[in-house]
């Protein structure tokens, strides 16, 4: 079997099992590592496989990043190869997945080989060059997802982050409503109330001053209610451009009419009137006299309320993945249901559990 000539060895060179990179792979490589900066990020690769003599050979003339891979797992879940296959199918054709490895900021020295449904991690590789289209093409096109746009993870952050933005400022515009109607409260209307019972108290007193101790004890009753009662902790909404309330209307009203009944008690009195009014008329106050305010219409905040998930009950044969397809017509929102259902492993979930689907 005749293996690349022209190579660069990196790392000690493994007796058992030899790889060999070709420099478009290595190329791609170099470029993911460059572009990380919080989170690793996992390239699959896609090549051929020979065995001879004892010894495994494997060539590798594809690599496209990989999502829901976890570090150091002896076992790659079903998610994982699910998407590894989907990229296999979509940019490389012509070859099998092999394995992967973990860019960082320092230079990778091996590589993890997937066989037999087990991870197997070999260090050190050789770079070769030749002919690869497959590989020169996915690099023209732009196909490297991480470099045209954000990774499905920063996709799905960003979502997250604008929902609680949105929930922030909605929260907000609510509790400015409810402190702005608290502030233009008409807190003048019981005190424009007691005004009207005093006024018409005089009243009462020119007319007949043996009952005064009698309406002063009444007002003062009424008085010290309204001093009392503490104001309902409501939400009232007051548009600043409404010039009046209908409990401004009502105490105005209640205080004009009391103002009118004094001018007319006080007006000048003639000898003949004195004399007819010898024995004047007391009209006894109905028992609980009180003039009450009616409060101006609330505006109740409305907070539009977020759509709950949907429960799913695992039944034989679910996958995640499956019933992610299966409902939104796509994978995508796979991460969104580990998120929202705290599942660390796509593939570890029961038949019976229930979940939460967004």
């Amino acid at each position: 079997m005749e293996v690349p000539k022209n190579i660069t060895q990196i790392g000690e060179a493994n007796t058992n099992c030899r790889i060999y990179i070709e420099d478009y792979v290595f190329s791609y490589i170099n470029q993911m590592k460059g572009q990380v900066f919080e989170k690793e990020k996992c390239i699959g690769l896609y090549g051929t496989h020979r065995s001879e003599e004892g010894v495994e050979y494997y060539f590798l003339y594809g690599a496209c990043e990989i999502h829901f891979a976890t570090k150091d797992a002896r076992h790659l879940s079903q998610a994982v190869l699910q998407d590894a296959e989907k990229q296999r199918k979509r940019y490389f054709p012509g070859y099998a997945f092999y394995g992967f490895l973990w860019t960082s900021e320092e230079m990778v020295e091996g590589i993890t080989i997937y066989e037999q449904g087990l991870c197997r991690y070999v260090p050190g590789y050789a770079r070769f060059y030749e002919q690869n289209d497959e590989m020169l093409s996915f690099l023209l096109a732009g196909k490297n997802q991480t470099k045209v746009e954000e990774s499905t993870e920063d996709k799905f952050a960003a979502a997250r982050a604008n929902q609680e933005r949105r929930r922030e400022e909605h929260i907000e515009a609510a509790d400015k409503t409810v402190e702005a109607g608290k502030k233009h409260f008409p807190l003048w209307i019981p005190a424009a109330a007691c005004l009207g019972i005093l006024l018409y108290a005089n009243r009462q007193t020119i007319l007949r001053t043996d009952d005064l101790d009698v309406i002063r004890q009444k007002a003062e009753t009424v008085w010290a209610d309204f001093s009392e009662r503490q104001l309902p902790d409501i939400e009232i909404g007051i548009e600043e451009s409404t010039p009046h309330s209908a409990g401004k209307i009502i105490a105005e009203e209640a205080l004009t009419e009391a103002v009118k009944k004094e001018n007319e008690v006080l007006q000048p009195v003639t000898g003949d009137q004195v004399e007819a009014v010898s024995a004047p008329v007391f009209n006894e106050p109905e028992p609980g006299f009180s003039i009450e305010a009616t409060p101006a219409p609330s505006e109740s905040v409305a907070v539009k309320a977020e759509v709950k998930p949907e429960k799913y009950t695992i039944r034989k044969g679910d996958t995640l993945i499956a019933i992610c397809v299966e409902r939104y017509g796509s994978d995508s929102r796979l991460k969104e249901i580990c998120e929202l259902n705290q599942i660390r492993d796509p593939d570890d979930i029961k038949v019976g559990a229930k979940i939460l689907l967004p």
